[in-house]
């Protein structure tokens, strides 16, 4: 930490804080005169949990983030008051009730409380102009913590705020009866609400927003609401609720929802299918068998989706999700109609106004264009049918008991005997003068078994009885590629969805193991062929390997969301290593990803150090060969690890960001 003394800036700063606005000249002079300048570093703590309010801090630059036994609770930016909020910090007989630490190198303005009494004391007039609009700023901090509110721009809200009273309410009062007309809505600052709708009951703390909807949609109050504890509430009006939502930045959702009226409509042919996940739950999957696509949702989705009939609109659909549910969930169901519409699930609704898409520049439309060639591709549909043909006739002998068992024992034998015919493999590559032909044809033979990788999947799939979607066929980049779409596998439970991602490695495990039996009985008469054979299972268990990899999505991945039940399992683990890093039963899946991880990386450069001084090494003449051994045998080993931490490192910047 470093101190700076006061900066003649300091004034014009202060100014334009809410909570002195009003104050002359010369009291910010003197106000300015009182704080001074501390810098911390990232990480540094600035404020402990339970420590006593003996200062005022402001956050000059940077981002404080407050926690609450270890949980993150809140991020203080530039401008904002650290450790007590603007309605309270007249009164230092507190305590800070979290900790407040460096999330980037900041500057904070600091002033002890003794000379902040002096300046009170020095300017009467000043404390009540202050004590003025820390109520203003309390009605603020209590509106911004709430949905839908949350995003609407600090400068609206400031507007609304001197109109908005905080009214005392004592126990026993009762706000509204079920069925009244409803005008406004209540948000609940201190003391609890009692809620009776029919025979239930449930209770709202503070902070919390009750009576909302009834307003906007002009119907009669679907509850009863009573103060059990004396009560400090805001009321809203409903023009000033429809005016805060119209001025919301993001919140378009909720804008439709209350003003449209787009009634959206079920596309046909879609059918329902219900699985129980790891929790217990109820998981719905809504199935489009003509198009190949599927929808993710839940019990309260698939009410949503039962009244997407043409014949209600979205403020229809989400006063009955209210009165089904006793809750507001006002931008879950926008959301959930959004990705509907998004997936093809829904007609679009239709636009008075005709949006124009913007030009994009030569430079911008040049590079769309090369993009589209290096990853172009095509997707076979209706190809069930045929997968269907070839399961029943041949691949269906393949998941028999018996040949699940010879499959597994190749597979092994095959193993051992690739590692057993290494040292003779790798004096083949140093003797013969062209063995670069060898290393590059057997790396050419790996295309030819991706089909095979592909079709584990495909038949897999048929295995369980599911449809195969699809076969996509393109360039990616460098390289081609073919894909099995087994979607409908996402109707299963996590063990058949695990089974057929692992089914595609295994194919190459098992052509790698038969292609080194092989070797194996071909070294003494047929060395050349062996070291060709050796070399392709060498590339077929790469294969295997390289889509085991948990850092990108592909099979091992996969693999590791299947087991867990967690479809946004990166996700998932990216934000755990940010903000959380418990180590309990519940983040094991954010664990278990991680090691997985870290293990692949540790892993792969193992593999990368074979690669390079074992098959690399022997494409270069003797005296090359010793000076790659002597100066870079480390190269490929530090390069993967290097890499792939960067890789790691770049997501788990951009999940901090964000």
């Amino acid at each position: 930490m470093s101190i700076f003394m006061p900066d003649k800036d300091l004034p014009g700063y202060f100014k334009k804080i809410p909570i002195f606005e009003g104050l002359t000249q010369d009291e910010l002079g003197d106000l300015s005169s009182i704080f001074y300048e501390e810098k911390y570093n990232k990480g540094r703590t600035i404020i402990h949990e339970n420590s006593p309010v003996d200062a005022i801090y402001f956050l000059k630059d940077g981002v404080v983030e407050e926690t609450l036994d270890e949980e993150v609770v809140a991020e203080v930016f530039s401008g904002d008051l650290i450790g007590i909020d603007d309605a309270s910090f007249l009164f230092f007989n507190k305590k800070h009730p979290s900790k407040f630490s460096a999330f980037t190198p900041i500057t904070i303005l600091k002033c002890d409380k003794e000379a902040f009494k002096g300046f009170l004391e020095k300017h009467p007039y000043a404390r009540s102009r202050i004590e003025g609009m820390s109520d203003k700023m309390l009605k603020y901090r209590f509106l911004k913590l709430v949905e839908p509110f949350q995003e609407v721009p600090p400068e609206t809200i400031r507007e609304f705020v001197s109109k908005i009273t905080v009214e005392n309410v004592p126990k026993g009062h009762t706000f509204f009866k079920e069925g009244d007309l409803a005008e406004s809505s209540y948000l609940l600052c201190s003391g609890e609400v009692e809620i009776l709708y029919g025979e239930k009951k449930d209770t709202l703390q503070a902070v919390t927003l009750f009576g909302l909807i009834a307003p906007l949609c002009g119907k009669g109050r679907p509850f009863t609401a009573i103060a059990t504890a004396d009560c400090a509430v805001m009321k809203l009006e409903k023009e000033q609720i429809e005016q805060l939502i119209t001025h919301s930045n993001g919140y378009e959702s909720l804008v439709m929802l209350m003003m449209e009226r787009f009634c959206p409509e079920r596309m046909d042919g879609v059918t329902i299918h219900k699985r129980i996940d790891t929790k217990g739950e109820t998981v719905v999957v809504l199935k489009d068998k003509r198009r190949g696509k599927y929808f993710k949702t839940s019990e309260e989705g698939l009410f949503v989706w039962n009244l997407l009939d043409g014949n209600h609109t979205i403020k229809d659909i989400s006063v009955s999700f209210f009165y089904e549910y006793k809750k507001f969930a006002t931008s879950d169901i926008s959301n959930i109609i959004y990705s509907l519409i998004y997936s093809g699930f829904l007609t679009k609704p239709s636009l008075s106004v005709k949006i124009e898409k913007p030009k994009e520049s030569f430079a911008i439309r040049l590079i769309q264009f090369i993009t589209s060639i290096l990853t172009a591709e095509y997707v076979f549909k209706n190809v069930d049918g045929w997968f269907t043909k070839v399961y029943n006739r041949i691949g269906k002998v393949f998941y028999t008991s018996g040949m699940k068992i010879a499959l597994t024992v190749v597979a092994l034998i095959g193993a051992i005997f690739f590692f057993m015919m290494m040292p003779h493999m790798e004096k083949t590559l140093q003797s013969e003068s062209h063995s670069w032909r060898l290393v590059l044809y057997a790396y050419l033979t790996v295309f030819l078994t991706i089909p095979f990788h592909e079709f584990g999947h495909a038949l897999t799939t048929k295995a369980y009885g599911r449809d195969v979607n699809g076969v996509g066929v393109g360039w990616f980049w460098m390289g081609p590629m073919v894909y099995i779409d087994t979607s409908d596998m996402w109707l299963e439970s996590k063990g058949p969805r695990t089974m057929v991602n692992i089914a595609g490695p295994f194919v190459n495990l098992i052509i790698g193991g038969a292609l080194s039996v092989i070797a194996y009985f071909l070294t003494s008469s047929m060395p050349l062929v062996a070291t060709f054979l050796w070399l392709s299972a060498l590339y077929n268990y790469l294969f295997a390997w390289y889509n085991c990899d948990p850092l990108i999505e592909l099979d091992g991945y996969y693999i590791l969301s299947d087991l867990f039940d967690k479809p946004s399992l990166r996700a998932i683990s990216m934000e755990w290593a940010v903000k959380s890093r418990k180590f309990t039963k519940e983040e094991l899946p954010c664990i278990a990803y991680w090691f997985s991880c870290i293990a692949f990386i540790i892993i792969s450069a193992f593999l990368a150090y074979f690669i390079q001084n074992k098959i690399l090494v022997s494409l270069f003449h003797e005296g090359h060969q010793s000076f790659l051994k002597e100066n870079l045998r480390y190269l490929f080993f530090f390069l993967v690890i290097a890499l792939s931490f960067s890789s790691l490192y770049l997501s788990f910047r951009r999940t901090k960001r964000n």
